[in-house]
């Protein structure tokens, strides 16, 4: 009996067009499953980042309420060469005060009229209504972290998205930076939030340290900062400390 030839393997040259079709769906279908998986991964993340931006902003608005917080804020042009606007916000629970970049001081006790006063509004003069306009404005600005709502006037951008974009440690704490972006940014900056985890602040939640982004005012389009500092003594405390003026007969 003669032995048999052994049957020709096919390569891939000589696969059926049936099945080299088939083989084409499922490596897309495969493709398509995992893109999904990715953007589903992705809206998960920026939902948490989401979450944990509004629990920080929570935490950080509850904590200045109870402390001095001091809230310098820089405005610049995004173009041109005009020099930056500075003014400086303090806020206790009991006063308020405005130090304006001309070196007017204005201050406000709970419950009272804002005064031009040097000290704490425990002395000082009748404000105009027209500054009274300017510093409500001014605070407004200096609180605009807490204003996370805004409207997005370009769609093609398509929906906010929240990221967490730098996450590191250091000896003062763990730091971390979150933007709030878009789907589809076009612009280069985007408002971010810079945040603390202070091992002394109770919780371990994280403090706003810094805003930063940009905003129209008017018919200006400027670039705002503000830095925000808790000025209140803890044992060993990695806020900064500074005796209160208000208690000191500055």
């Amino acid at each position: 009996m003669k032995p048999r030839k052994p049957s020709p393997i096919s390569s891939p040259a000589s696969t059926p067009a049936s099945s080299k079709s088939l083989l084409c769906v499922m490596e897309k279908l495969c493709l398509a499953v995992v893109v999904a998986s990715l953007a589903v991964a992705s809206s998960r993340a920026s939902a948490d980042d989401g979450a944990q931006l509004v629990r920080a902003l929570q935490f950080s608005r509850e904590f200045f309420a109870k402390t001095h917080l001091v809230a310098e804020v820089i405005l610049q042009q995004r173009e041109g060469n005009t020099p930056a606007t500075h003014f400086s916000y303090d806020r206790y629970p009991d006063v308020e005060r405005i130090k304006t970049e001309l070196g007017q001081v204005f201050a406000r006790r709970k419950g009272s009229t804002w005064l031009k006063s040097d000290d704490w509004a425990k002395t000082g003069s009748p404000v105009a209504a027209n500054e009274v306009t300017d510093i409500e404005s001014r605070i407004y600005i200096a609180n605009v972290a807490w204003n996370t709502s805004r409207t997005s006037y370009d769609k093609t951008q398509g929906a906010d998205v929240t990221k967490l974009v730098k996450h590191t440690n250091d000896k003062d704490g763990e730091h971390l930076v979150f933007e709030r972006t878009r789907e589809n940014p076009t612009s280069v900056t985007y408002p971010r939030y810079t945040f603390t985890k202070y091992p002394n602040i109770a919780n371990g939640e994280p403090l706003l340290g810094e805003f930063s982004g940009p905003v129209v005012l008017g018919n200006q389009k400027l670039f705002l900062t503000v830095r925000y500092t808790a000025l209140i003594e803890l044992k060993n405390a990695r806020v900064k400390v500074m005796k209160s003026p208000a208690r000191n007969g500055q």
